[in-house]
């Protein structure tokens, strides 16, 4: 998967993965994820589709006027978004991974975690989810979101895989 406004690539998967066409805009950031790909696990308490996700977008995350990403701030801040914005409320976080590391051989803040929630007529009781923000060379950072519904476990897997398949386009 290819997202040249992010300056990211990452891994493709087949069926039933499939490419993402909607755009999903929403958090204190306003981050739009528009590129990726998503499969439908359960139709969902609404009746709108529940989705296991691999999205990416950017965001600003330079302070102030200054040309330095602050990747630790702007990742926890994104991944605090994804938390209230996408996810029933109230749900509890089991961190895994709050890091700086280097990944594709640019510097990233990944932020790892399994959320457990409960929404009547929802069969998910919690998601694996991973937010990653990465320093492309420009003052917009590119940001890999993963999401694998805990009804879909046999896909936790790609979250680490498709973190460590992202390289600058």
């Amino acid at each position: 998967t290819v997202d040249q406004a992010a300056g990211i690539s990452y891994a493709a998967y087949g069926t039933p993965w499939q490419q993402w066409d909607q755009i999903w805009s929403g958090g204190t950031l306003r981050v739009t994820y528009r590129v990726g790909q998503h499969f439908i696990t359960e139709a969902g308490p609404n009746g709108e589709g529940y989705h296991a996700s691999i999205l990416s977008g950017s965001v600003p995350a330079t302070v102030n006027d200054a040309m330095v990403l602050d990747l630790q701030c702007t990742g926890r801040l994104v991944a605090a978004d994804v938390r209230t914005e996408y996810y029933y409320q109230p749900n509890r976080m089991e961190l895994m991974r709050d890091e700086q590391v280097v990944v594709g051989g640019l510097s990233a803040w990944v932020t790892k975690f399994r959320l457990h929630f409960s929404a009547p007529g929802l069969r998910a009781k919690d998601e694996l989810v991973a937010v990653v923000l990465l320093d492309v060379g420009r003052p917009e950072a590119a940001i890999l979101y993963v999401s694998i519904p805990g009804t879909n476990r046999e896909w936790d897997r790609i979250v680490d895989e498709v973190i460590d398949s992202v390289r600058p386009t």
